[in-house]
């Protein structure tokens, strides 16, 4: 099992949005914890990083309705 971390920034959360993006990445196989920072914005997600990667879990979140980008506001690797 290799543990990982990946953090994104999504706009406009709110307590309803954050409910549906914990609900919708705990669902993942391979995800161990999930924190919704509402008023920032900021996700953060720990999974095991042979079950799951960090693109995934970006089509996961774009998938539920949410922009999402890098927590800093640059872009993200290739």
């Amino acid at each position: 099992m290799s543990e990982s971390c990946a953090r994104f920034s999504a706009d406009a959360v709110g307590a309803h949005g954050a409910k549906k993006l914990k609900r919708g990445l705990d669902g993942l196989r391979g995800v161990r914890s999930v924190a919704v920072n509402r008023e920032t914005g900021l996700i953060c997600v720990d999974y095991d990083g042979e079950a799951l990667d960090e693109k995934e879990l970006e089509r996961r979140i774009k998938g539920l309705g949410f922009a999402v980008s890098p927590p800093d506001g640059g872009s993200r690797p290739s």
